[in-house]
């Protein structure tokens, strides 16, 4: 097995190649890449990594890292550690191909699903929020009302650490009506 420095070079050189089944067939090898750098350089050295440099990529490449994120808790540590997987999968909710915004929220869905409470709060919600407040001004009328109502069940949240996390960002929240 080649050394997880080099597996990093080669995972980078083949990400510039043009040949997209390449940078496709570097998607397929993450998990082993990041199985032998460890959990602490898949957080600091992989996942950084792939957040700034996939972004322009084939709409196949995408799908394969996304759905390769979405196999990532057990290479990052954990579910305590899973907050790392935001970063690239919140960028991919933004771009302008469906199959790849929807594959990053069924993911998203995924993870945060496992996540503990405290870590949906400190790291999952304000990735929604500001999701949201994207969104939200070029959404159509009826998408507002349903985010309106999504935020007013938000404020209205059993749970006081979902309720407090609604209204502490409210004021961002109303500044977009």
């Amino acid at each position: 097995m080649m050394e997880p420095i080099t597996m990093l070079q080669v995972l980078s050189d083949e990400m510039k190649i043009q040949n997209y089944r390449h940078r496709l067939n570097s998607m397929n090898n993450l998990s082993d890449i990041a199985q032998a750098l460890g959990a602490e350089r898949t957080r600091t050295e992989l996942i950084p990594f792939l957040t700034e440099n996939t972004h322009d990529d084939e709409e196949e490449v995408l799908l394969r890292m996304i759905e390769q994120l979405g196999l990532f808790i057990p290479y990052v540590g954990g579910i305590e550690h899973a907050s790392v997987l935001l970063p690239p999968l919140e960028y991919f909710c933004t771009t302008e191909e469906t199959c790849v915004r929807d594959k990053a929220i069924e993911i998203l869905c995924k993870i945060g699903s496992q996540m503990s409470q405290s870590d949906m709060i400190e790291s999952f919600f304000p990735m929604l929020e500001q999701l949201i407040h994207i969104a939200y001004p070029h959404a159509p009328e009826p998408v507002k009302n349903e985010l309106r109502t999504l935020y007013r069940q938000l404020c209205h949240d059993d749970e006081s650490l979902v309720r407090e996390a609604a209204a502490i960002n409210l004021e961002k929240f109303a500044c977009d009506y």
